[in-house]
């Protein structure tokens, strides 16, 4: 199965946010509207969505959101 946007054009790129933690104030950076309580999923979690991601024909993806590399497991 590969996912279609409104065109009918394949959709091939992801992007994902892995944390909303963020340790700057960057004047571009769209935060309005983010609470003060940070989720996270776990890396199981996002091992299942990466593989259904994959299934439905995504071929690339960006990570996105706060500072990745505050996110507890961005190394694994």
């Amino acid at each position: 199965m590969v996912l279609k946007d409104n065109y009918g054009r394949p959709l091939v790129e992801l992007r994902v946010s892995v944390t909303q933690m963020c340790n700057y104030s960057c004047i571009f950076c769209h935060r309005e509207g983010i609470s003060g309580n940070h989720v996270e999923i776990s890396l199981d979690k996002w091992e299942k969505i990466f593989k259904a991601a994959k299934n439905l024909g995504i071929r690339k993806m960006k990570i996105t959101g706060g500072e990745p590399l505050l996110y507890h497991q961005i190394v694994e």
